[in-house]
């Protein structure tokens, strides 16, 4: 990201759903669920009941099991029955196509209760993923867990959105932000599926519940995100909003004398340009 005089950071915000390139740079305007929350739980009262999903990581390149259903989600799998990623190549369904995997496997919670025939089949199905990051953990929450999950569509998908693209703006609250940085703070790039096994714990404990309950997760890149937009408000840094390669790009610039500018996808996050 730094330069010798700068420091810039790149922020795809052009939706790019022909391609479906392995990181999907579209900041599409999100959906609002299609539900009360009174309506999910009607739901799951009754064939909601029956979803029985185990979570196994796979090391990447390794393909799905092939003894029973397999979930694919954001880190594409070869061999799974079903795709719930953006990845280059995926096969997810169009019905359930959305811009982050967590998304897209919040739409398969929705059409599970609203279209049993057609989902019930994944029911027990094995939930799948090849690495760790914010998007990736949500993705597999929502499909071990989609009642639970669907009463958190929103925070989720903020979550998702910052973790994978970089994306916050003040007006939409900061508790996407803080799941994201919490989420971040489980990461172990040796031992991804450790890495699993803490986050999904940590969200059964409650962590969508009372995100501001574990400050001590999230509060370091909160900050960093703050400070940066604070060099941006104050004209230190500056945004230049540009096409590249048919998609609209922002370039955050600041000078090198200047605190780092967080805005990459995992560990910080950046603005949203419209």
């Amino acid at each position: 990201m730094a330069t010798a005089a700068s420091t810039a950071s790149r922020v795809d915000v052009a939706p790019s759903r022909a391609r479906r390139r392995r990181r999907a740079s579209s900041l599409a305007a999100r959906r609002a669920p299609s539900s009360s929350s009174s309506r999910v739980d009607a739901a799951v009262g009754g064939d909601a009941s029956t979803i029985a999903r185990e979570f196994v990581f796979v090391p990447y390149g390794d393909p799905a099991p092939r003894d029973r259903a397999s979930l694919s989600c954001d880190g594409k799998v070869d061999g799974a029955t079903l795709d719930l990623t953006h990845w280059t190549n995926n096969a997810t369904p169009e019905a359930l196509y959305a811009d982050t995997s967590t998304e897209i496997a919040l739409n398969l919670a929705r059409a599970r209760f609203d279209d049993a025939a057609t989902y019930a089949r994944f029911d027990d199905a094995v939930v799948l993923n090849n690495h760790y990051d914010v998007d990736g953990v949500l993705s597999v929450y929502a499909c071990v867990d989609p009642t639970n999950a669907l009463r958190h569509r929103e925070v989720m998908i903020a979550a998702a959105a910052a973790g994978d693209f970089g994306e916050w703006a003040p007006c939409d609250g900061d508790d996407g932000v803080k799941l994201a940085r919490a989420l971040d703070a489980f990461a172990d790039d040796d031992a991804d599926d450790e890495g699993y096994a803490a986050a999904l714990a940590a969200i059964r404990d409650g962590l969508l519940d009372d995100i501001d309950a574990r400050e001590d997760l999230w509060r370091r890149g909160v900050d960093e995100m703050r400070a940066s937009w604070k060099l941006l408000e104050d004209g230190v840094a500056t945004v230049e909003v540009m096409e590249v390669d048919g998609a609209r790009v922002a370039v955050a610039t600041a000078p090198a004398t200047a605190p780092r500018l967080h805005s990459g996808e995992s560990s910080s996050s950046s603005a949203r340009f419209p």
